[in-house]
């Protein structure tokens, strides 16, 4: 992805940096995952790694690994490229999580997000969804060089099936393929909300892996729940952001 001002600047032609994007694609695949030092403090947890561990092994084969991460963010998620609304402050979660949902959209890479209550998530789809219409409909000219979103909700509960899930996924899977056919920009994405809800004893989720597997519509879900909980399972196939 090139900015605008990158594009429009004639002095400078841009070139692509490749450790810029590996230092991305490391932090789209680890890094974010992890807490911080302070989560971990308020945790009291002193056995979970911390991104600062993580960023200062990094650091050693790519300088200013956290300085790249951020200034990208920064850069990639502001209310120049995103219709955000007057009323939400663009901190550090919301910039991870709109960054990760349309990296994995335009990648159709599986991600999952998850925490606590009150840290942005689904909130963070919402904008995306809002932004991202097409080269036509799109407010924001960054937004225009961006895939439209069609999305399939499925909202978590302890009611949900299996099969409901899966009928879902067909359908975007439909959906895509229509696209595909008549060379329409715009990518389906099966939005599981709450996917923590559902009976784990039923293992209802598990007809997500051959979905997961093949790839072949974007799957963002929002589960609720610790960072402790969540290094404790297996959840494979997925980008974490937390």
């Amino acid at each position: 992805m090139t900015y605008d001002e990158e594009i429009e600047n004639t002095r400078n032609i841009y070139i692509s940096k490749p450790i810029r994007c590996i230092a991305l694609a490391l932090a789209l695949t680890y890094y974010f995952r992890l807490p911080t030092q302070d989560d971990n403090e308020q945790r009291r947890d002193n056995k979970t790694p911390t991104r600062e561990k993580l960023a200062e092994i990094l650091s050693q084969y790519i300088s200013d690994f956290v300085f790249i991460i951020q200034n990208e963010l920064e850069r990639f998620v502001n209310t120049n490229h995103f219709m955000i609304p007057h009323s939400v402050a663009v901190n550090q979660a919301i910039r991870e999580h709109i960054f990760s949902i349309v990296v994995c959209i335009c990648t159709r890479t599986p991600l999952c997000i998850i925490g606590a209550p009150g840290q942005s998530k689904t909130l963070s789809f919402q904008i995306v969804l809002q932004n991202l219409q097409g080269s036509q409909l799109s407010t924001k000219k960054f937004c225009k060089r961006l895939p439209s979103i069609d999305p399939f909700f499925c909202l978590g509960s302890k009611y949900t099936r299996s099969e409901d899930i899966a009928y879902v996924f067909e359908r975007a899977i439909k959906r895509e393929q229509h696209y595909e056919q008549n060379r329409i920009n715009t990518r389906c994405v099966v939005f599981l909300d709450e996917a923590s809800l559902p009976d784990e004893r039923k293992m209802v989720l598990k007809v997500l892996h051959p979905y997961l597997d093949e790839c072949r519509v974007t799957f963002v879900t929002i589960v609720i729940c610790s960072v402790k909980s969540l290094l404790s399972r297996s959840i494979n196939g997925l980008e974490i952001s937390c």
